[in-house]
């Protein structure tokens, strides 16, 4: 992953460690999932969860297991998607362990964005090319922190709905291609198809911190 996102050996050795990271909250939210209690009664999803705090208790327990101190987090930041440090790691185990939890359940016709799982708005998408009747045309597929993924337009920003080819500035770095909305300015970084998107917003992130 590091390869297709990094241009300097610096930037590779961190997004590494990174992602190591990752896997650990993986294996965390996988954990966890099953003591989510939720219902799909509205978006985002992640406002419906009943046992809010019980979740942030066993998550932060889990990241002090492994060496993670995480203090002063509140159940609103973690909703609204508001935490830093190590408050965003937790964040983030919450995010994929209620993803892990209802994905199964989600109607065909849910939204693009914001993300109706966790309520972000995605940062991150992986080009894709789909046959049509009679032409084939490149389309987004975004993929959320939380892990949920949805189809949109190829210029289309997630936030302000723009729609206008030249209303983006383009940055490419790597295998991905950043795009500044004009309009709004929020950034998404697009990867070229085949690389793998479950990881890709977490080191797409991470690039877009190095040159915000």
């Amino acid at each position: 992953m590091s390869k297709h996102i990094c241009r300097e050996k610096e930037c590779e050795e961190e997004l590494e460690e990174l992602l190591k990271t990752f896997e650990e909250i993986e294996v965390i939210a996988s954990s966890l999932q099953a003591l989510v209690k939720v219902e799909l009664s509205g978006y985002p999803i992640i406002s419906n969860v009943s046992n809010m705090e019980e979740l942030i208790s066993a998550a932060k327990q889990e990241l002090e297991r492994r060496g993670i101190e995480v203090e002063g987090v509140s159940k609103e930041a973690i909703v609204r998607g508001e935490a830093e440090g190590t408050g965003g790691l937790l964040s983030l185990v919450i995010r994929r362990a209620l993803y892990k939890k209802v994905k199964g359940s989600l109607p065909p016709d849910a939204p693009a964005s914001p993300c109706p799982v966790c309520g972000l708005y995605p940062i991150a998408g992986v080009l894709k090319r789909v046959k049509g009747a009679i032409f084939s045309m490149d389309v987004v597929e975004l993929h959320c922190l939380c892990g949920y993924s949805a189809t949109i337009e190829q210029f289309h920003c997630p936030v302000c709905g723009n729609r206008d080819k030249q209303a983006f500035d383009l940055y490419v770095a790597g295998d991905v291609t950043y795009r500044a909305c004009m309009r709004c300015g929020h950034v998404i970084g697009i990867a070229k198809e085949g690389v793998e998107g479950e990881r890709l917003p977490i080191a797409i992130a991470y690039e877009i911190s190095r040159f915000a």
